[in-house]
């Protein structure tokens, strides 16, 4: 007999039966194929000892163990199933619509930094033809800048030339200075007391 047949026999599981046997209540032995067989004897005194408590048990729950009872909690076991089966299916489509609002926002930060960088990139290149235009203008500062100092050169050379004409014109204007023809001694002892 194995622990299956104990079990329907006996109105228990097959679990009861197993821990029994394991407990040594029951005496079985395992063959070479690791299934268990009862002797018959030994299964005989187990059930007169442990079908009391069963028809107990079975007392207390309010019914006794019936083909009816059994397909009644299969009925209840199977609507629980296909509760527990709608229960998941709507956790499956509350983790798509997450996953789907994710890939989303990923996507929508993806276009915000995609843009920002076209932003940096588009200042960045027109920094640059300021700068471009901004050395531009410096050359063309200093070339005037060097303009300007060759203009004033130009003009203190042209300034200075005026003034070497107007004062050779001058000097062909004025009488020849008179000469002295005194040393300085001479003057010095007119001033001096004597």
């Amino acid at each position: 007999m194995t622990p299956n047949e104990a079990a329907s026999a006996l109105g228990v599981s097959r679990r009861t039966v197993e821990r029994a046997i394991k407990s040594g209540f029951l005496r079985a032995r395992q063959g070479n194929d690791r299934v268990w067989s009862i002797e018959p004897e030994a299964f005989d005194r187990w059930a007169e000892a442990h079908a009391p408590r069963t028809r107990q048990r079975m007392r207390q729950d309010g019914h006794a163990r019936t083909p009816e009872s059994h397909a009644q909690e299969l009925r209840i076991t199977q609507d629980r199933v296909a509760q527990l089966e709608g229960e998941r299916d709507r956790e499956r489509e509350w983790r798509q619509e997450a996953q789907v609002e994710r890939d989303c926002e990923r996507t929508a930060r993806a276009a915000a930094e995609a843009e920002g960088r076209e932003r940096i990139a588009k200042v960045e290149a027109m920094l640059e033809r300021e700068a471009a235009r901004g050395s531009k203008a410096e050359a063309r500062a200093e070339a005037a800048e060097a303009e300007l100092v060759r203009l004033r050169e130009r003009q203190d050379a042209v300034a200075a030339e005026r003034w070497q004409e107007v004062s050779e014109r001058l000097a062909r204007l004025a009488p020849p200075p008179e000469v002295s023809r005194r040393g300085w001694w001479a003057r010095w002892r007119r001033r001096a007391p004597g």
